[in-house]
């Protein structure tokens, strides 16, 4: 293939005078003849020619496009569907492929990158929290009616007590979200994301902190735009705690939004 050019097609005969004069269907299957070459003929072959040129150096198109062969892609690739009747090769699906759609190909090769589906959430219901040391402050109550099974806060309760939901997912999964359902009436409770990791004998926070507002109806804290992979020998925990001493505060549940290779 012949070098790419370094400088964009520039555009021929824009100016509201010039000559333009698309040729019929019999002039385009003739072509140039023995004859006077016409201007305006010109124009609007060389004008065509720039504008085709310029959309494929744009890089974006918005309508569909049909490759029959292999598409191999080095750099960065955006698009709803993709549909090759070859292989669709690219180093890192991931990293410089986004595709929102559906890709249809003979053969998907990712190289050494690695290719993720879309978002799952991980349900984790009241019944898969713990209490840490603080065990009387928190109390789990089941129920099949109404109100739902939730943790409750109770008396004594104190600012940092706290129920811990451990995540169960798979080495190799990315967890992008925690959040969860709860309720309080004046005072708050947090959600956060935690990483443990025994060998080393650490505990680190992920991501920041979001609290609820105290308004006394159920409502959704969340914790967003994370980036952690699980991985062997480390541990994900969801902690829900108490902010201050206000009672009747609830946890409903928890949900992990994560990625799976």
């Amino acid at each position: 293939m012949s070098t790419r050019p370094t400088d964009l097609p520039y555009l021929w005969a824009t100016d509201g005078g010039a000559l333009i004069t698309e040729p019929n269907a019999g002039k385009k299957a003739d072509g140039f003849i023995v004859e006077p070459l016409a201007c305006d003929y010109l124009n609007h072959l060389i004008k065509r020619i720039n504008e085709w040129a310029l959309h494929f150096a744009d890089g974006t198109w918005t309508d569909d496009i049909a490759i029959d062969g292999d598409l191999d892609v080095t750099g960065l690739l955006t698009a709803e569907d993709v549909t090759v009747g070859g292989d669709l090769i690219a180093p890192n699906i991931e990293g410089d492929t986004s595709v929102n759609g559906v890709v249809t190909a003979d053969n998907f090769n990712v190289g050494t990158g690695t290719y993720r589906h879309g978002s799952n959430i991980l349900h984790l219901p009241p019944a898969a929290g713990q209490t840490d040391a603080n065990a009387a402050s928190w109390i789990y109550l089941p129920s099949t009616g109404s109100p739902p099974s939730a943790w409750f806060t109770q008396s004594g309760v104190g600012a940092g007590d706290a129920v811990s939901f451990p995540v169960s997912l798979v080495a190799g999964d990315r967890v992008s979200a925690v959040s969860a359902i709860v309720d309080d009436e004046g005072g708050s409770v947090s959600i956060s994301l935690w990483r443990s990791v025994p060998l080393s004998n650490t505990n680190t926070q992920i991501g920041g902190t979001d609290a609820s507002s105290g308004g006394g109806t159920p409502e959704t804290i969340s914790v967003t735009g994370l980036t952690e992979d699980v991985s062997s020998g480390r541990f994900l925990t969801v902690q829900i705690e108490s902010d201050d001493t206000v009672l009747l505060k609830r946890i409903m549940g928890v949900f992990v939004t994560y990625s799976r290779p």
